[in-house]
């Protein structure tokens, strides 16, 4: 619980301060503008309950820490798009042209633990 605090804590607080930055941009699409903003509430909604319900029976921390750190970005992204329509991103990434924030970065994050998680469990499995 603490970390997803600190998640959302810290992704808000980032967005705060740079709202008044000529970076700012409100994205209101999904998954970095790509996805239209008419598909956001049927592709994000169930995707955040599966993850819920894939934390509820992790079987190993890293697993969780993983999954908490999507949760509460994903979370984060999402308060944004409740109380102001859209997601706001300041973080340009010119290589794949398009923008980002603190909680794109880390569910990016999370979903490597969670990778790697898997893999090591598996291969603890096998030996």
């Amino acid at each position: 619980m603490v970390v997803a605090t600190l998640v959302i804590l810290a992704d808000q607080l980032s967005k705060y301060f740079m709202t008044n930055s000529n970076l700012m941009v409100f994205n209101q699409g999904a998954s970095f503008g790509l996805v239209p903003s008419i598909l956001w509430p049927i592709i994000i909604i169930p995707v955040i309950g599966f993850l819920i319900y894939e934390l509820l029976k992790a079987g190993n921390s890293y697993s969780q820490i993983g999954l908490i750190l999507i949760i509460s970005a994903g979370l984060s992204n999402l308060l944004d798009r409740f109380f102001l329509g859209a997601v706001r991103d300041f973080i340009h990434y010119k290589a794949i042209n398009t923008v980002g924030n603190l909680a794109d970065i880390i569910i990016g994050v999370g979903v490597g633990v969670l990778v790697l998680s898997q893999g090591f469990q598996r291969k603890s499995n096998q030996t």
